[in-house]
């Protein structure tokens, strides 16, 4: 037995498709995305998980080597890369499929072993995967020999996706927006509460050895920039703050995209502190060393799908957090942190200043937040939901 407890009355074979693990897609964070934390689940419930994904296996972090088995094929473009598909949908053993992500990657080679399989196919879903597509180029240049129709992420698969999304014995949604949307369940994105505790750390020293500033006030955004994010707003906000105590916007990561980081750094030069992406357990002593963890997204088709996690192991290491009215983040958040309204750069002005003067009771809602992210964000409380979520043996087909 492992050194989690067993929670599944019986273990089963489960395939997971993990879709794209290359370092712009699950590698990007190495190890730090919803997807690790459904294996992380599986695992602990006892089942035997197998994983199968395109790209380098590296994108599975530490998992690669407790998984019972990894299958990963190379990501190339049609005709070959629909082989690559159909290799990948072969080598599925489960009693169970799971697939992350409604993406041709993961979805579509899933959709593939149903068929071949008569299996069980339960769908996971974090984004609003439409969005991120790349821009259809029409018909006719799908019909081209050299047209779009050979990238196998062209928005034209992702609407057929779209389509079959129902169609699977079990649907669960990180956020309330993608449950309603395809009539699914809402499963929270499991978090390891063992490695985020803050008690592990003492913030001042962790400060010190990442040679970020004592005297500032820093708040810390880890993960990717992107205008939607509503980092401009904080800033603004920020430059309304008088100048004691100093508060910076340390931007733990950066765009894989674009330079949108660089836009912010020149804009804000005296505001913002950026340091490269870093490994998970790396994560926590940065957030040991943050005064306030800040997630001010804007109110969009993209956000309100979202659960950014960077919220969740905010409150796992007890730091209180300042989001923004949008989608599930403040019945997440309730009395952990400061809610601002969204796009609304006084508004966050007002948080921050409630921050700044009082900061016993923000220690306290950091208190509060650990307790929140124990009781439903780890991975023994989100393992037990999604135990109860698994379709049974006999669906499929």
């Amino acid at each position: 037995m492992s050194a989690r407890a067993r929670l599944s009355a019986r273990a089963r074979r489960i395939t997971v498709f993990a879709g794209d693990l290359g370092p712009r897609a699950v590698g990007r964070w190495r190890g730090g995305v919803r997807l690790h934390g459904l294996i992380e689940c599986l695992l602990a419930l006892g089942h035997d998980v197998g994983v199968i994904g395109f790209g380098p296996a590296e994108g599975l972090g530490d998992l690669g080597s407790r998984v019972a088995s990894v299958h990963v094929a190379p990501r190339r473009a049609a005709p070959a890369g629909l082989r690559d598909l159909l290799r990948a949908a072969r080598a599925s053993r489960g009693e169970l499929l799971l697939a992350h992500k409604l993406r041709p990657l993961s979805f579509g080679v899933a959709l593939l072993a149903r068929r071949l399989s008569r299996r069980p196919l339960m769908l996971d879903l974090d984004d609003d995967e439409m969005r991120f597509a790349p821009t259809s180029s029409g018909w006719r240049a799908l019909a081209r020999a050299e047209g779009p129709w050979r990238q196998l992420e062209h928005p034209r698969y992702f609407r057929w996706l779209e389509r079959r999304a129902r169609s699977v014995d079990r649907l669960t949604a990180a956020s309330t927006e993608l449950a309603r949307r395809f009539d699914g369940e809402l499963l929270p994105t499991a978090r390891d509460t063992d490695r985020l505790d803050p008690s592990r750390f003492d913030g001042r020293a962790e400060r010190a050895r990442l040679g970020l500033d004592p005297a500032q006030r820093l708040l810390l955004f880890a993960g990717a920039p992107r205008p939607y994010k509503g980092l401009e707003d904080l800033l603004h906000a920020l430059e309304a703050l008088p100048a004691e105590p100093p508060c910076r916007l340390l931007i733990l990561g950066g765009s894989p995209y674009d330079d949108y980081h660089d836009h912010l750094m020149r804009g804000w030069p005296q505001r913002v502190v950026r340091r490269p992406a870093v490994a998970p357990a790396e994560v926590p002593a940065y957030l040991a060393a943050a005064d306030l963890v800040v997630v001010p997204q804007r109110d969009t088709p993209i956000t309100r799908c979202q659960l950014p996690l960077k919220l969740l192991d905010g409150m796992a290491m007890a730091r209180p957090v300042l989001v923004t009215r949008v989608g599930d983040l403040p019945e997440i958040v309730g009395d952990a942190g400061f809610v601002a309204e969204p796009g609304d750069p006084d508004s966050l002005r007002r948080q921050l200043e409630a921050f700044l003067g009082d900061a016993e009771g923000a220690r306290r809602r950091g208190e509060v937040g650990r307790q929140r992210a124990l009781q439903r964000f780890s991975v023994k409380a989100v393992a037990r939901r999604l135990e109860a979520l698994l379709p049974p043996a006999d669906a499929g087909g």
